[in-house]
């Protein structure tokens, strides 16, 4: 925390700020008689320093700025608040002693009596700083994540903010950001990413206290192509891998849970421009900071990228994304937030053909309001509820004309789902004293969905004589609508248990109305403080994961609702630090088994479809159990003059167990490592490196087989049996700041997969075309990712 000297506010010109023990001598410098003016003191009363200023920074105890903390000084005066950065700025003030009184919801209440001369001369042997200590949650955490934009390093930190800025990623998406932690797994086309050998369904991700459903753009690429959410209007993020508290619920792997960014009195606008799209920030404070908000509009261009990177059948594409959040602070315990998330994508596929026409086009809107207030009760008690509303709704259009045989097949798709889905929530926190923290809170959502879809198609060549594969051809047509609802409630008590060890100590019960069966399910947390030897953490419970209205497989013609997922997790971590704090270590090993999975439907050799329902290579798989295990080493330095960076090393295994076979997962690496370093020669520029490698994707062979009945055909062996092979890439990012008198300007100069490794990512796949290679084996055309794909982009912030 650095409290500044004071400076003049009226129109005396002054060449530097002024000490405080100035203010007496510049006082009588000015002076003149005496002579009594409108407005002067009166006899006995405090005498108050009108032209001069005080500015702080208030912080917590892990070293984050608090946001919103209320300044007050005693005797009356405007009561202030701190901005996103957590500096506050206080212009009236009794001269002498005086009394400054800080409050912030979740921290306890803090006061510092300060004199003006006294102040002056502490600062000339450095900055005072102000605490505030945390009284709802103890601070020491009992669950291992990775924290990221965060504007210092924390003890759990990977990427700062500024590290995130900095470091390569395709698109400047903060999902691709993420996907490089330890323990993620992820394609080069997609934005989203598997945590620890489960599907990306299975990650909860929250906002501002909010679920996003399906937070992603483009998801015709392999689940989202970008995230919905800008950047610059996100602020801290964590990532818990696994073993995460009773408060979350209906997902069994991860949470990311993110807030967003509180608006910068510093640099109001942001306008950013790049190779995938456009967009504008901005923020601002009414009344002394009592209400705040902050805003954010992005538009991508993707075709222009895709042609750029040699994808010339690429569809045309475009999406945008806003974000809104309107802050009141009606007194200093409480706070009201009403925010706004909306996003939209359009796919055209359309190929004019005379002979062949294609038509094929998606649009999806999603759409995200929600009401969130908080209240500090008494010193002790942090009450927070949120009411929430999503709109799902997307189009999805298909008409193909092909000649197969001489014969003339008309193939379809129809797809017209809509759902609304309505949340309330409510949380409690308590602190009970030295021992005990304790959280409790309930939820109910209602899902209200309308499905309309139908397909026809014929003359597509299925595959033979295997019935793991589905036939595409054949008619459907689903038309209903659906509602479900589900309620949750939990309780935990975070207990301390003499002086090195903590727990947690939870359960939740789940309730779906369609199963009309209420399920629990228990959860243990702890963490053994060794002192200077480390932290030892450990975790073991029951997780769920809900099969939801949204989530039916009605293109796969599959309109059943299954019941929970329930997975039971067992993971033990250690974490140091040494070398005065620059080096951290850690490392953590996990079991997870996955009892009575719920069938999937996935594609066997091509992913990047965007209407899988008409492949020839889609399978139904039934696992009767399934299960995920692995270790984490992390190793990261900070605190160089020029050099930074990490590196983690993962070797794990996610697998099924399908008719008595246990079949890995199609994104299961047996070993993976990922290093990044930056370089920072001065305060401007920056060069930055990722490189990331891991054992190729599992893969399924396919060979040549005879029947007399149909002759010669592909025959495709045990599923995902094989593997692709190795992936490894390097990303690198040159980037330069200028600082203006308007603001500052950043400039970056991406290029992803440097030395142009072909990493193949599938297979064409058509049990119709039989092609040899000169040994007479079955030749399958493989899919690559993108080569060399250079990118720039330019920010301006003011």
């Amino acid at each position: 925390m650095r409290l500044s000297s004071l400076r003049p506010a009226g129109p005396l010109k002054a060449p530097r700020l002024l000490r405080l023990s100035s203010i007496p001598l510049l006082a009588c410098l000015v002076s003149g008689p005496v002579v009594p003016m409108a407005g002067a003191e009166t006899p006995g009363a405090p005498r108050v320093i009108e032209g001069a200023v005080i500015e702080g920074l208030v912080r917590s105890g892990d070293g984050e700025p608090v946001v919103g903390a209320a300044v007050s000084v005693e005797g009356g005066g405007p009561v202030v608040r701190t901005d996103g950065q957590g500096l506050f700025r206080l212009e009236s003030f009794p001269a002498g002693t005086f009394e400054v009184r800080i409050v912030a919801p979740g921290f306890a209440e803090e006061t510092r009596v300060l004199d003006a001369e006294g102040m002056g001369r502490s600062e000339a042997s450095g900055p005072l700083e102000i605490v505030l200590q945390r009284t709802v949650e103890e601070e020491i955490s009992v669950t291992a994540s990775y924290s990221l934009l965060r504007s210092t390093p924390t003890s759990s930190a990977v990427l700062t903010r500024e590290e995130v800025q900095l470091a390569p990623h395709f698109g400047d998406d903060l999902f691709r950001a993420i996907s490089i932690l330890p323990g993620t797994a992820t394609s080069d086309l997609s934005a989203g990413f598997t945590v620890r050998g489960g599907f990306q369904d299975e990650t909860l991700v929250l906002l501002d206290g909010v679920e996003l459903f399906e937070p992603f753009h483009l998801k015709e690429v392999e689940g989202g192509f970008f995230s919905i959410l800008d950047p610059e209007v996100t602020g801290a993020v964590e990532l818990i891998s696994s073993g995460f508290g009773a408060e979350y619920g209906n997902r069994q792997t991860a949470v990311l849970d993110m807030t967003s960014a509180d608006w910068d009195p510093r640099h109001r606008v942001r306008l950013a421009a790049s190779f995938s799209n456009l967009s504008a920030a901005s923020g601002g404070a009414l009344r002394g900071g009592e209400v705040d908000w902050l805003a954010s509009l992005r538009r991508g261009y993707l075709d222009i990228l895709l042609e750029l990177a040699g994808e010339d059948d690429a569809p045309g594409i475009s999406y945008w994304d806003a974000f809104g959040k309107l802050r009141y602070r009606g007194s200093e315990r409480s706070s009201w937030n009403f925010n706004v998330l909306a996003a939209g994508d359009t796919f055209d596929y359309t190929e004019a053909d005379d002979d062949e026409p294609f038509v094929g086009d998606a649009t999806y809107g999603n759409t995200t309001a929600w009401l969130r207030h908080q209240a500090f009760l008494d010193g002790r008690w942090l009450l927070d509820s949120a009411l929430s509303w999503t709109r799902l709704d997307s189009e999805r259009r298909y008409t193909d004309v092909v000649r197969v045989g001489g014969v003339r097949e008309v193939r379809g798709v129809d797809h017209d789902p809509e759902f609304d889905v309505a949340t309330w929530r409510q949380d409690l926190a308590a602190d009970l004293g030295d021992r005990h923290w304790l959280k409790a809170g309930w939820s109910a959502r209602r899902f209200d969905g309308q499905y309309r879809y139908r397909r026809a198609a014929s003359g597509i060549v299925p595959v033979q004589n295997d019935p793991r594969f589905m036939d595409p051809n054949g008619q459907l047509a689903v038309a209903f609508d659906r509602r479900q609802e589900r309620y949750g409630l939990y309780l935990s008590d975070r207990i301390r248990l003499g002086s090195r060890l903590t727990l947690e100590v939870g359960a939740r019960a789940d309730r779906d109305d369609h199963f009309e069966e209420t399920q629990v399910s228990p959860r243990l947390n702890g963490v053994v403080d060794l002192e200077r030897y480390g932290v030892l953490r450990f975790a073991a419970g029951r997780f769920r994961q809900a099969h939801r209205l949204t989530e039916l497989s009605v293109a796969d013609g599959d309109l059943t609702l299954y019941p929970d997922e329930v997975s039971d997790l067992f993971q033990v971590g250690y974490q140091n630090s040494f070398g005065a704090g620059r080096w951290t270590v850690r490392a953590e090993a996990y079991r997870r088994e996955i009892d009575s999975p719920r069938p999937r439907y996935q594609s066997v050799f091509d992913t990047f479809t965007p209407f899988p329902e008409l492949e020839s290579d889609r399978v139904r798989l039934e696992p009767e159990s399934a299960e995920t295990e692995g270790l984490e080493l992390f190793l990261s330095y900070r605190g160089g003059n020029r050099w930074s960076g990490w590196v983690s090393y993962v070797t794990s295994t996610a697998s099924d167990v399908v008719d008595g076979r246990e079949i890995p997962r199609f994104f299961d690496q047996s070993h993976a490592v990922t290093l990044n370093l930056q370089y920072q020669p001065d305060d401007v520029w920056s060069l930055n490196g990722v490189w990331i490698y891991h054992t190729g994707w599992p893969s399924t062979d396919v060979g040549l087989g005879f029947d007399p009945e149909i002759g010669f055909f592909l025959g495709v062996g045990p599923l995902y049996a094989s593997n692709l092979p190795d992936y490894h890439r390097l990303d690198l990012r040159i980037s330069r700041r200028i600082d203006t008198r308007r603001g500052r300007l950043m400039a970056f100069l991406d290029l992803q997969n440097a030395y142009d490794r072909k990493n193949i990512r599938g297979f064409d796949f058509d049990p119709g075309e039989i092609v040899l290679d000169s040994d007479n084996r079955v030749f399958l055309e493989p899919n690559d990712s993108f080569g060399v794909l250079p990118s720039l982009g330019i920010s301006w912030t003011f």
